[in-house]
């Protein structure tokens, strides 16, 4: 309604010419009223809208029909809230305060909007306008049993780079208007000022009419008899300060909790009708007059960073190309303005939410950061603040911008985050928020109980491949490999629980209650620290791992003096002790190298001008400093080129890493069930603890292997006349042949000691038991999905383009290179190194089949665009399994009575056969090769492509084997016989 009721104020007041604003005393006891001049060109509608006088009080339903809400029958302000009923009469409030709230009506109810207004005057007297920042999140969460988490609370709702707003009086001053300047375009151009205004509008979003006080009263008070400008609050609250949606939330409103401070205010709102009504806290906080001096981005220092355009001609700078000076493009990292805090110290305010016995570890983790701080003078700089604590304000609000809250917060996923609400004009962070999920500790529980260790809770970790596929998410060899990274880590803009592995550690162990929490407390340490360091500006760094040795991993004090990463902005796994091996830092318990040059490049000299040659002194060595260490960006991580940006790694040698993961999993796999299944529980947590290794840890780290082959090392360097080292360099030729051994080793999971012992099968079922569901786990299916996974993205177009491309990048002198030939000829002998001629096991033939299938699918289409060198090696390692095969059959001697193909279904029939079905379509030999009783007559079931006018030409036949006409001599031939049909069977014309 109040929407509505500003729009045709903004309309009237345009319509009507300038008059003046008589100010009259009442004679009718009203003089501590609030109300408009008295205008007689006003209508009589438009004068009831005005008068504040008539909000909550009967002037003959007139102004009640106006002002009515949706929602009726509101209650006062709960006593909870004391500062929403004990807020003054707005004519009344003498407060400094440049915000000032206050009653419209001392008769109107505490909590309805219609009857809360604030009070410009004190911001507005000096200034035509100001800027002020909006913040708004959830002050609490709302759950309902049917529709799940509604809201989680300290959800952040309104975009940080897009919160600055303006507030102007009007001209007439009749109004206050509303302004959201835009932010990506601007100009320190003189000559551009008119023209960018011009061309991007003045980004007005309302005009709020302005109310006054009548003479007699306190109206003057503070103002030097200027007249006050008062606003009705309840536009902006029902419009969402135009920062936040509330279309999502609903229009109804009540106020539960209004609050003034020196230089913002604080308002808290219940959104409807929905139910449950969804609390909205904002803060809105006046910019100072002058912004903080912004310090240049550097992509060698990875901050979070404001960019914009800055339109027009400007001078040009020493290190500049003339054509950089005009239109410029501007990039201000984040950072505190610790001149402006009180005692020039950062204050981390630990909510009462954070259950008591995790307190003094997350202010380990925040305090963390006075070690780089320490560097640059300032070794008090950061600290925290604990709920009984002696400086623990009285008005703590986490929704106040005064307050930097970490929260501890009910959620359904295993995440933490870090918030900055930033001034857009120079980067200077007013707040930041951290929100930390209760589950972290129930994740970290699952994998380390005191008495029985589990591995329960791996599938809400990492989705698993088969799922993924059977969601339609994920289709092997045309997903984008970028695609399927994101997928299986659920992306990186959240930090999750990553930590598998935890367990096997302590198999043999069961941890005193004490020990068991130092190490949970000194798990959500080191996220807490991560995520302060979000708030002092910093981006992720996924690099930050190859910043410590392996020796320094097993080094207590070498991790004590430099943390398990260079940088705890990096998301690393738990540095687990190898068997037999002192434990060491599980979790790292400091920050890195790499984080303490980053807090000296944004907040040394803060108190310096920008052009200081000093200064630029100061940041150009760290600079260079900084280009001796390893950086990525998030978005580097899914370019598909650096495998040395993934996350979750560990160490300076990430493969080293994931052979002795491979050994841990193979020991874990021998106890896996003990340590699953604790007596009296179901079996069904076996099956899911096999099912997330098979389906979840395994393929995600072979295809962070195969994510090395062909991999190139990109370094954000800058041009020096000293510089030696080169911006892009392939992975050394050796690391490709150690992430192809990794590959070839997940694709023999039976004989790597991956799957379960053949005497645990029979307890291998998976499910819920609570809901009705449970079934057993097929181990076939699992590898075969696993293979086929692995080696359609090993063999994808993509990948082998990657492969050539940087084998190129060497010169003809350098040696050190992984070529096209070697991948495929490690691949092919890897693979078929069991032979043809002698009976293998059905797991072996199972491998080749699919090897040979996905093989001989690259050769037929798209050799258009792969390079020729690259196609003829395809053509030659198919040549030489078809010769593989041809020889295999002449040394194979059949069974005396061998058995004979038949025909056995058309097409889109189903064939009923005891032994092998193939599918066989005209022009070409035969293609597929499967055992079943039923089998549908389709290319699709066979995993093949054909074209609709291949489809009806094709048929099923059998062939029959039964106990008395099949060895396994005879299965062999026959399977060596299926490998040759497939690398034969070509369309016409394509090759």
């Amino acid at each position: 309604m109040a929407a509505v009721r500003a729009v045709v104020y903004f309309g009237l007041l345009l319509s009507l010419k300038r008059v003046p604003l008589p100010v009259s005393a009442s004679s009718t006891g009203e003089d501590k009223e609030c109300r408009t001049g008295e205008i007689p060109e006003f209508p009589t509608f438009l004068q009831m809208g005005l008068n504040l006088q008539s909000l909550g009080e009967d002037d003959g339903g007139h102004s009640s029909a106006m002002l009515s809400k949706v929602r009726t029958g509101k209650a006062p302000c709960p006593s909870l809230f004391p500062d929403c009923v004990s807020l003054p009469q707005i004519c009344e409030n003498s407060s400094p305060n440049m915000f000032r709230l206050g009653r419209a009506n001392a008769a109107g109810s505490a909590n309805n909007p219609d009857n809360l207004v604030l009070d410009l005057t004190n911001v507005l007297a000096n200034r035509a306008k100001v800027q002020v920042l909006v913040m708004a999140l959830f002050k609490e969460g709302a759950y309902t049993d049917d529709q799940g988490l509604l809201a989680e609370r300290a959800t952040p709702l309104e975009d940080t780079s897009s919160t600055l707003l303006e507030l102007r009086l009007s001209a007439d001053g009749r109004s206050v208007d509303v302004y959201k300047p835009a932010m990506d375009l601007r100009t320190s151009d003189p000559q551009s000022v008119y023209a960018l205004r011009a061309g991007v509008g003045n980004g007005l979003q309302a005009s709020v009419p302005r109310l006054h006080c009548t003479s007699g009263t306190s109206g003057t008070s503070g103002t030097s008899g200027q007249e006050r400008v008062i606003v009705d609050m309840s536009t902006l609250l029902e419009l969402g300060f135009f920062v936040v949606d509330t279309s999502t939330l609903g229009f109804e409103t009540t106020i539960i909790k209004a609050k003034d401070y020196p230089t913002n205010l604080d308002i808290t709102v219940d959104y409807g009708p929905r139910v449950p009504l969804l609390r909205v806290g904002y803060t809105m906080v006046l910019l100072p007059e002058v912004p903080m001096a912004a310090r240049e981005n550097d992509d060698r220092l990875l901050y979070f960073d404001t960019q914009y355009r800055d339109k027009g001609s400007h001078r040009k700078q020493v290190r500049q190309k003339l054509s950089e000076a005009v239109d410029s493009h501007v990039s201000m990292i984040w950072r505190y303005n610790l001149r402006r805090l009180p005692d020039h110290t950062i204050r981390f305010y630990v909510d009462p939410s954070v259950p008591l016995r995790w307190r003094p570890y997350f202010k380990k983790g925040i305090e963390a950061w006075n070690e780089a701080f320490t560097l640059i003078e300032r070794p008090a700089a950061v600290r925290a603040i604990l709920p009984g604590d002696e400086d623990w304000p009285d008005d703590y609000d986490m929704s106040d911008v005064r307050f930097s809250a970490i929260t501890w917060d009910v959620s359904e996923e295993t995440l933490s985050m870090g918030i900055a609400k930033v001034d857009p004009r120079s980067g200077e962070i007013l707040k930041c928020d951290v929100i930390m999920g209760d589950s972290w500790v129930k994740s970290y529980l699952d994998e380390l109980e005191m008495e029985w260790v589990n591995f329960t809770n791996f599938l809400s970790k990492t989705p698993s491949v088969s799922v993924l596929m059977q969601q339609g998410l994920v289709e092997p060899g045309k997903t984008p490999l970028r695609r399927i990274l994101e997928l299986l880590q659920q992306g990186s803009a959240d930090r999750k629980s990553r930590s598998f592995g935890f367990a096997a550690a302590y198999m043999q162990k069961r941890l005193p209650s004490n020990e068991l929490q130092a190490l949970l407390g000194s798990g959500l340490q080191e996220i807490v620290t991560h995520e302060v360091g979000h708030c002092l500006g910093l981006r992720h760094n996924f690099k930050g791992s190859l910043g410590v040795s392996q020796d320094c991993l097993r080094d207590f004090h070498c991790t004590a003096l430099h943390g398990t990463t260079a940088s705890v902005m990096d998301y690393v796994p738990v540095n687990l002790p190898r068997p037999g091996e002192a434990l060491t830092h599980v979790w790292s318990p400091t920050i890195g190298e790499y984080d303490k040059l980053v807090i000296r490049y944004g907040y040394t000299h803060m108190q310096s001008p920008a052009n200081d040659p000093g200064l630029e002194k100061v940041l150009e060595d760290v600079r260079r400093l900084a280009e001796g260490m390893q950086t990525c960006y998030d978005d580097d991580l899914y370019l598909g080129e650096d495998p040395s940006c993934l996350d979750y790694d560990l160490s300076a040698d990430p493969l080293a890493y994931w052979e002795q993961q491979l050994d841990l999993y193979a020991d874990v796999q021998r106890n896996l069930l003990e340590m699953s299944v604790a007596p009296r529980e179901s079996y069904n947590l076996y099956g899911r603890a096999v099912h997330s290794i098979l389906a979840g840890f395994l393929p995600e780290m072979g295809i962070n292997a195969v994510y090395y082959l062909g991999g190139i090392n990109n370094t954000y360097l800058h041009k020096y006349p000293d510089q030696s080292r080169r911006a892009r360099q392939p992975m050394p030729a050796d690391t490709q042949r150690r992430a192809l051994a990794i590959i070839l080793r997940i694709l023999r999971p039976n004989s790597q000691g991956l799957l379960p012992p053949a005497s645990n099968w029979p307890y291998l079922v998976n499910g819920n038991q609570l809901d009705g569901a449970i079934e057993s786990v097929d181990l076939t299916d699992l590898v075969r999905r696993l293979r086929r996974l692995l080696l359609e993205e090993a063999l994808r177009f993509e990948r082998l383009l990657q492969v050539h491309k940087q084998e190129n990048l060497l010169g003809p002198t350098e040696a050190d290179a992984f070529p096209v030939s070697e991948f495929l000829s490690t691949l092919v002998y890897g693979v078929m190194s069991a032979g043809l001629d002698k009976i293998t096991s059905d797991d072996e033939r199972d491998l080749q089949r699919i090897f040979v299938q996905i093989l001989s699918s690259k050769l037929p289409s798209d050799t258009e665009f792969i390079p020729a060198e690259v196609m003829t090696q395809l053509q030659y390692f198919r040549s030489f399994i078809h010769e593989m095969a041809e020889g295999a059959l002449d040394r194979l001697p059949t069974t005396a009575n061998g058995a004979e193909w038949s025909q056995c279904a058309a097409f889109n029939q189903t064939c009923t056969c005891t032994g092998l079905v193939r599918l066989r379509i005209e022009n070409r030999s035969s293609s597929g090769l499967w055992s079943g009783t039923f089998k549908r007559c389709l290319p699709n079931d066979f995993m093949l492509n054909a074209s609709d006018t291949d489809s009806p030409l094709s048929w099923c036949e059998c062939l029959s084997l039964t106990k008395t006409d099949l060895d396994q001599r005879e299965a062999q031939r026959l399977h060596v016989e299926s490998l040759r049909h497939m690398l034969t069977s070509v369309v016409p014309g394509k090759v």
